[in-house]
């Protein structure tokens, strides 16, 4: 994925909110193996997101007012593009993703015929 401009390798991550010395908030994506070992929370991430992925986000104020947390992913066309949405209260955070949709080819692995049964021919 590219998120923001920042490509994310493909992986398992712990996801936290971080804000810069200028206010910039940005999603701060860790690696799941290298925080396991911590056994720290969410509240304790801070202590842990120097060997984070930092994505930019943009933040906005909007006149309806989320009543409750919401975190979803927009659709924006068909090629692999779509949005990150944050909001809660009147605050919104986002930002653009763009999925590569270029894949590996995949190997057909090979089938003994005893492992083949007369019905599955």
């Amino acid at each position: 994925l590219t998120i923001s401009g920042v490509k994310v390798p493909a992986g398992y991550y712990y996801l936290a909110l971080a804000c810069d010395n200028e206010g910039q908030l940005k999603l701060v994506l860790m690696d799941a193996a290298q925080v396991k070992p911590h056994r720290v929370d969410g509240v304790m991430t801070s202590k842990v997101t120097d060997f984070g992925i930092e994505v930019p986000l943009t933040m906005a104020k909007s006149e309806e007012k989320a009543a409750k947390l919401d975190v979803h992913l927009q659709p924006k066309g068909n090629e692999g593009k779509s949005e990150l949405q944050i909001r809660w209260g009147i605050f919104s955070l986002t930002a653009p993703i763009v999925a590569s949709l270029d894949s590996p080819p995949i190997k057909s692995l090979p089938v003994s015929a005893s492992a083949v049964k007369d019905g599955d021919k």
